[in-house]
């Protein structure tokens, strides 16, 4: 039962634990804060302005329906490695979660990493234990800092000093507390002889074995549990200690000598004073409502009810098979077996059936006096006749009996249930003598009455006693209680009442007083305070007395422990009334009293019974009492007292097995044939839950003050039990396997706030590993759980969670102390709860401010149907042309800067793949990509399609990586991974397409010899004729990876060298003001390499804490031009974490979610400027340049190279062929110098497209409810 009192227990601990968080000490955290240099990050101003509006832009867009896009900012205190993420968990983690100070400036908790350096491989820690106010105790295995783990190391956060605490290795370790000043270590091990249990004492700075040693050979300690009063209970598999003497308990029984004449006969025994000679007490029947049906008669029920042994009439007789009887008790009781009195008649009842009143049968068990052993039976019990001996079988501590002779048979109910009546049917045979109902445990009533048996010939029972005037039955003339006045001073004096229970046999018992709820009869504030005196014999035999007061004003029904221990001979409990609770109150004032609950739970074994005497008329007896040992069954529960062990009062035999606790397991699971099992314990604020693997269901155990059970609930869970833990918050969890109304659950909960148990929820798995459970708090207020890492749990939000882009955990041990120090080994990602910018396209400006970009129709969580931006590219200081995913299709749009150059327009086309290699050429206006297999020129300036060209069906790859274009003879460079074969001209990785021409041909320089050819990655160029190629690719006959080649020569400038395998250069930058180039790696892509090719041919390098997808390097607003001091890299990591380089270290910046990394992350920082200088080249030729060597080739030769012959036949002449080529020049001048006229007006008519009828505008066939969305 939980009381006020540990309702307001409870209450001061969780107030505590409140205020203690408004003002904790955070001198541990600066001390580490400082130690590690645990500082805000900070970042060099950046120069944008190359860029439109100084911002670099960030496109996220992707494909998927996801539409829960942001970019995290992180505000972090603390190390940069947590800006990572670690799959090996490999860090042993300082925070204090009550640090919250820092939540108004949007930063989060100052991790910091204590040991970054360590080996997960080599080592593990499997448990973090706090002690003292700065340090923790870690057991595992492997070596920490040069200490071994298993040895039990002991961390000082103050002095970050390890120290090794045990001699040599503790294996398999299941649990770890720490008590006070000591350290108990369980599991299933043995250290120098001792098995399972191990401690060490911090106080004397050395190791301590228990005094009882351990639990023998074999033995297993699950869980370690501190009670109540300096306690330990170990749960676990053993029945046995290291040092047994202490199991050795002595009990005592009166020894009765008989002298009859000259013969003396002699007996050990155990009180017997009534006639059942047994603990179970005879439940009253004489109150109870008898009923027979039509096909029964009771001849005499008073005899039924009483019947005398020897006796054999029959008080009862049913007319035929089915006849039966009903009787209601007068409460609601519990009794643990029913004695049935047989005729000896062959008519007698010889099978029967025991019901409840609404007809479920009950189980029961009989031991078989011809078979010599016990046996169930619910549906059709026995009854003997003919049985011609007497027995007795003891079960449950001896507490309950199994008897039988020629006169009855004892059936004993399991389980015991309480009931309010039962119903006898027979089976065959139509008549009985009668029954009695027996209780282990009983009652003695204030209202004597009710004490009685209503048998004449049993003269000694339980009797209560009354004094003072004006005794009365309780509220609506209930005769359960009782109540007098006490308004005047001798009324006061003299109420009181006297319960004399009934002991029959010595041991040990528990003794309660009830008192009723003073809400039934509302009279709270008339109750006040009542002595209770006990007054009993010790094993001495002599007369000892202890008192205590109780309070009568509790709103319920409620029982109070006055005594639990060995009772001797019969004891005396006296209430009496002390005075009011409120001094001066002039209310009404009663006293009540109600019962006296007495429950045995160990009785000296055997009982035995005095044999038939030979007897003359001069018999003397005398009895005294002696002792005798017995061995304390210990079955998978021990219960340690530390006080008990160092009171030198007390002899070995008492120092353990003192409360009903100890005889729990043996009585309830091994004397129901439950033999083979392994205990788990949780226990917090006087409840105990024992649950285990071997069995079905878990009990709940309520223990008062001295840990005695005062309460007991078992519960079906449908399945077992694979751990039992208390958290830090009272809550006492199950995981297991579990089945409750048809619903397979792998985890149940104890609530003390609301007394029930539930459940975590169908959202985690239907199994869950038990061995690796651990729990931390953060400081935004959540309770986080970890199952071996494979399922997490939000206990606030009673939530489960996945590792993600913004929280990433691995927990493989954590432990915390009451002012929020906490440490952890595994490692942690935690931006969940730092500002964040929703959408899929951000702004980054010069102070690295991110914000979120207001393109047109973006797609967000509130527009789920919005357009996807993944590409852009720059048009002018008016406008920004962007690829888009429209849902449907992938197409462009046109924003402009502001309402002044008009309103966002939708391109015309569309395309089912992603349109990439954007590149615009502002001076005549052609827009050109690549989609799929597609090549796309349209003109802006003209509004119209140039061309669509589809690659050459014959390819066995038309992947483009990267485009030139060269304006003056109108053609185009792919490059990428190509290679087909076009009417016999051959592209592999490098090819030119004319666009007015509409045909393919190799890139060469100066000879047909010098063409690039193999996985070309990037092409970029720089004043105009030197093209840089990265890639892995031959020029020449040669293998290279990254050089520069002059167009207008084919001479090569620059062979990038490489000391380090490099694999294939995936991609590069050119900064011409700082003669520097940098490169990302196949082999390496973690790594930026760069060098000064001016000056230098090193390469130097930055690396990251993940291979990078994107990045781009940028100008530092400082007048500084040092190359390697001043390098400033904004890289994003495959996992969406976007970094800083600067000021020569990695700073963490944002962190995309998970939505947005399923785009193109290798292409998401946008340059918003003009690059078409390195795109687009105003003087180079190489079309131009192929074409008049091809033609000096057949000048020459007189033949034409098979191949190079475009647009004419074979058979033309020469003469033909120079004056079309004449005709064509002309007119593509007249053509030029008209677009030229034309580019002033660019602008205009960027603005005005799509005004006019666009379908009349449109090559391809495309739904106009595609292009044309409402944007306004």
């Amino acid at each position: 039962m939980i009381t006020l009192k540990n309702i307001i227990a409870l209450f001061i601990a969780l107030y505590s634990k409140h205020v203690l968080a408004q003002t904790f000490d955070d001198t541990l955290l600066n001390s580490l804060q400082n130690t590690f240099k645990a500082d805000t990050l900070s970042y060099n101003k950046l120069d944008l302005s190359a860029f439109k509006n100084s911002q670099i832009e960030i496109l996220s867009g992707s494909s998927t329906n996801q539409s829960n896009s942001n970019v995290t900012l992180i505000k972090y205190l603390g190390e940069q490695n947590f800006t990572t993420y670690n799959d090996k968990g490999n860090h042993l983690i300082y925070y204090n979660y009550n640090d919250n100070s820092y939540l108004a400036n949007s930063t989060v908790t100052k991790y910091i990493d204590l040991l970054s350096d360590q080996n997960a491989d080599i080592s593990h820690i499997t448990s973090l234990k706090p002690y003292d106010s700065n340090c923790f105790v870690m057991t595992g295995t492997g070596s920490l800092n040069g200490k071994d783990l298993s040895r039990q190391v002991l961390l000082n956060l103050t002095d970050l000093t390890y120290t090794e605490l045990f001699d040599s290795s503790i294996s398999n370790v299941n649990d770890v507390q720490i008590l006070k000043d000591t350290l108990y270590i369980g599991g299933n091990f043995t250290y120098n002889g001792h098995h399972a249990i191990i401690s060490y004492n911090f106080s004397k700075n050395s190791i301590e074995p228990l005094p009882f040693g351990g639990f023998g050979e074999d033995s297993l300690v699950n869980t370690i549990s501190k009670l109540d009063n300096d306690t330990i209970l170990f749960a676990g598999k053993f029945d046995t200690l290291d040092e047994p003497k202490y199991l050795n308990k002595t009990v005592y029984y009166h020894y009765q000598n008989i002298t009859v004449t000259n013969e003396t006969v002699t007996s050990n025994q155990s009180i017997s004073t009534n006639s059942t000679d047994q603990v179970q007490q005879l439940i009253p029947l004489n109150f109870a409502l008898w009923n027979n049906n039509s096909d029964s008669t009771f001849k005499s029920l008073d005899n039924f009810m009483c019947p005398e042994s020897g006796d054999k009439t029959a008080n009862w007789i049913g007319s035929n098979s089915g006849a039966n009887f009903k009787v209601d008790f007068l409460n609601n009781i519990t009794p643990s077996k029913i004695r049935v009195f047989m005729t000896d008649t062959t008519n007698g009842v010889s099978q029967f059936r025991l019901m409840l009143l609404n007809g479920g049968y009950l189980n029961m068990t009989y031991y078989d006096p011809f078979e010599s052993e016990l046996k169930s039976c619910d549906n059709m019990c026995p009854l003997y006749n003919n049985i011609t001996s007497s027995g007795t079988y003891y079960l449950n501590d001896n507490i309950t009996s199994i008897s039988f002779d020629k006169n009855f048979q004892d059936f004993y109910f399991s389980p015991n249930i309480p009931m309010d009546g039962l119903q006898f049917q027979n089976v065959e045979g139509d008549s009985l003598v009668g029954i009695q109902l027996m209780q282990s445990g009983f009652y003695v009533y204030a209202n004597n009455t009710l004490n009685n048996p209503g048998c004449s010939y049993i003269n000694m029972h339980s009797q209560s006693t009354l004094t003072g005037s004006g005794w009365v039955s309780g509220v609506s003339g209930s005769t359960s209680y009782m109540q007098v006045s006490v308004e005047s001073n001798s009324e006061r004096s003299s109420a009181s009442v006297t319960y004399l229970p009934q002991i029959n046999v010595i041991g040990e018992y528990t003794l309660n007083i009830y008192t009723p709820g003073c809400l039934q009869d509302n009279s709270c504030s008339a109750r006040g305070i009542v002595n209770v005196t006990l007054t009993f014999e010790d094993e001495n035999g002599e007369i000892k007395s202890q008192s205590q007061m109780i309070y009568q004003d509790n709103n319920e029904d409620k029982y109070d422990t006055i005594y639990s221990g060995y009772l001797y001979s019969k004891p005396s409990v006296e209430v009496r009334y002390y005075q009011p609770i409120v001094i001066g109150n002039t209310d009404s004032l009663i006293m009540v009293a109600d019962r006296l609950g007495v429950t045995p739970y160990n009785i000296p074994n055997p009982v035995n019974y005095i044999e038939k005497n030979t007897t003359t008329n001069h018999t003397t007896n005398t009895t005294i009492t002696k002792h005798t040992s017995v061995q304390l069954p210990i079955k998978g529960l021990f219960e340690y007292s530390v006080s008990n062990f160092t009171d030198g009062s007390l002899n070995s035999s008492m120092v353990v097995g003192n409360t009903s606790l100890n005889y729990y397991p043996q009585e309830n699971f091994v004397s129901n044939g439950i033999r083979n099992f392994s205990l788990f314990g949780s226990f917090y604020n006087h409840t105990l839950i024992l649950a285990s693997a071997n069995f079905d269901g878990i009990v709940l155990l309520t223990l008062n003050d001295s840990n005695n059970i005062v309460y007991e609930n078992n519960l079906g869970t449908g399945g077992n039990c694979t751990n039992v833990l208390t958290l830090s918050n009272g809550i006492q969890l199950l995981i297991g396997n579990f089945e409750l109304n048809g619903q397979k659950l792998s985890t149940l909960y104890y609530d003390q706030e609301d007394g029930t148990f539930a459940s975590l929820g169908s959202q985690l798995p239907e199994t869950l590993p038990s061995s690796n459970f651990n729990a931390l708090y953060e400081n935004y207020g959540s309770f986080i759980f970890s199952f071996d890492n494979s399922a997490y749990f939000n206990w606030t939000s009673k939530q489960r969670f996945e590792n993600s882009s913004d929280f990433n955990l691995i927990l493989k041990s954590s432990g915390f102390n009451d002012n929020g120090d906490t440490v952890f080994f595994g490692s942690i990602f935690n931006s969940k709860y730092t500002p964040y910018v929703e959408g899929s396209s951000y702004a980054i400006d010069e102070n690295m401010e991110l914000t979120a970009l207001s393109l047109p129709n973006d797609k967000t969580s509130s527009n789920v149907n919005g357009f996807e931006y993944y590409q852009g590219i720059y048009i002018n200081e008016s406008y920004t042309g962007y690829a888009i995913n429209t849902g449907n299709s992938n197409s462009m749009i046109f924003v402009p800067e502001n309402s002044t150059y008009g309103t966002p327009q939708l391109a015309p086309f569309s395309f089912n793949d992603e349109l990439e290699n954007l590149l615009y050429d502002s001076n005549n206006g052609l827009l050109s990509f690549t989609a799929g297999n597609h090549l796309y020129f349209y003109n802006l300036t003209q509004i119209e399609t140039i061309a669509d060209v589809t690659m050459p069906s014959n390819a066995t790859n038309y992947d483009v990586n990267s485009m030139l274009y060269f304006e003056k003879d109108n053609s185009m460079l792919f490059c990428g991974g190509m290679y087909f074969n076009k009417n016999g001209r051959e592209c592999n990785g490098t090819c030119l397409y004319g666009i007015s021409k509409g045909a393919w041909y190799p890139l060469e320089f100066e000879s047909e010899k010098n063409t690039i050819e193999g996985n070309v990655t990037k092409c970029l160029l720089e004043d105009e004729d030197l093209l840089y190629v990265s890639g892995n690719f031959s020029y020449a006959k040669k293998d290279y990876n990254f050089l520069s080649v002059n167009m207008s020569t084919g001479k090569i400038v620059k062979k990038f060298d490489f000391d380090f395998e490099i694999g294939t250069v995936l991609d590069f930058n050119v900064d011409t003001s700082l003669g520097a180039v940098y490169i990302k790696t196949e082999n390496h892509p973690e790594v930026i390499y760069y060098q000064n090719y001016v000056n230098e041919s090193k390469w130097l390098n930055v690396t990251y804490t993940e291979n990078i997808q994107s990045y781009a390097i940028l100008e530092s607003a400082s007048s500084k031009r040092d190359l390697a001091d001043n390098l400033n890299v904004l890289a994003l990591g495959e996992t969406g974490k976007g970094s800083v380089y600067n000021n020569g270290e990695w700073k963490p910046y944002f962190q995309l979610s998970n939505a947005d990394l399923a785009g193109d992350s290798e292409n998401m920082f946008f340059e918003n400027k003009d690059s078409s200088n390195n795109k687009v080249s105003l003087t180079q030729t190489p079309l131009s340049d192929l074409l008049r060597r091809l033609e000096h080739h057949q000048k020459k030769h007189g033949v034409v190279k098979t191949g190079y012959v475009v647009l004419f036949g074979l058979a033309l002449s020469t003469i033909t062929i120079s004056t079309i080529a004449l005709a064509c020049s002309v007119v593509f001048y007249y053509v030029h110098m008209k677009k030229q006229d034309r580019l002033n007006e660019s602008n205009y008519k960027l603005d005005k497209m799509f005004e006019d009828n666009l379908e009349t505008k449109m090559i391809r066939n495309v739904p106009p409810e595609e292009l044309m969305k409402d944007l306004s």
